[in-house]
């Protein structure tokens, strides 16, 4: 016999947060059943239904710590569900921070935004579908950038962004891609944990593609690089907002001032720093 309550209890068991949510989110998407009605089910046993040998071996791999927006194949972000793989990374609420900042930079404007290390394509996304913008998102990633370009398409704003393959910490390549074209709005949430950090991080970030997680030995290399690479790219009013690690305000001053910005904070939901927004100082 095996139960929902039985499957929390194993995820419980495996360090898994969120037990709970979890198992529920998996029983639905395997039974078709809304989590509300499953609610008043946590009881009944599982084993006799059609489902149920999916449903082991996804929770199977959910024990794994495998992460359960991969397995789901799907997460929801600003609004909207995006698919997603081991590809890219996952959408976290945290950067819909980043996607409330650009839209109150632009307000109603036609702006043009670059994205930067896009992954799944959601900030650009989320930018452009709230508003009257235009976005260019690029990554290193030819994977990654099929997953964008999927989520544009079902999200119904495909002629409102191009995609670009490019590294942006070669300044070859963003020459290559990025010549004569200028922005309003240069928004990156790119790689910032720390190597030396490794060991702290949950066992689900193993699964997500490590060259979306680290940013060089600080943490800092893609700040760094983007605010010098991309400032020719960037419109005399414009800004460059990046997403950033709760401990990386003041690195994140000293690159902007040593670029000639200025930087400006913002903080999420639980108050921590969260957004850096850079101008250039005559702008202000």
């Amino acid at each position: 016999m095996t139960t929902i309550r039985d499957i929390i209890r194993r995820f419980s068991e495996s360090g898994i947060e969120d037990a709970k949510n979890d198992a529920l989110l998996l029983v639905s998407e395997v039974s078709g059943r809304s989590v509300a009605a499953l609610m008043f089910a946590l009881d009944d046993d599982l084993t006799d239904s059609p489902y149920f040998e999916r449903l082991d071996e996804l929770v199977k791999r959910r024990e794994a710590r495998e992460p359960l927006q991969y397995i789901l194949g799907k997460w929801s972000f600003f609004g909207d569900e995006y698919t997603v793989s081991p590809d890219c990374l996952i959408p976290r609420a945290d950067t819909e921070t980043l996607v409330d900042t650009v839209l109150d930079i632009i307000g109603g404007t036609d702006a043009e935004i670059a994205d930067l290390c896009c992954g799944s394509g959601c900030i650009g996304i989320a930018v452009v579908k709230n508003s009257s913008s235009t976005a260019f998102s690029v990554d290193i990633s030819a994977p990654a950038l099929l997953i964008a370009e999927k989520n544009a398409k079902a999200l119904g704003v495909s002629e409102k962004i191009d995609l670009g393959l490019c590294d942006v910490l070669a300044p070859d390549s963003v020459k290559s891609v990025f010549d004569g074209k200028s922005f309003d709005v240069i928004a990156s949430n790119p790689p910032y944990i720390r190597p030396s950090d490794a060991e702290m991080l949950a066992p689900e970030l193993s699964y997500e593609p490590s060259i979306a997680l680290f940013g060089g030995e600080d943490g800092m290399l893609f700040y760094r690089e983007i605010t010098q690479n991309f400032l020719p790219y960037l419109k005399e009013n414009g800004s460059i907002v990046y997403e950033i690690g709760f401990d990386e305000e003041a690195d994140i001053k000293k690159i902007a001032a040593a670029n000639g910005l200025s930087c400006r904070i913002v903080t999420d939901l639980e108050a921590r720093p969260r957004v850096a927004v850079l101008k250039r100082m005559q702008s202000i």
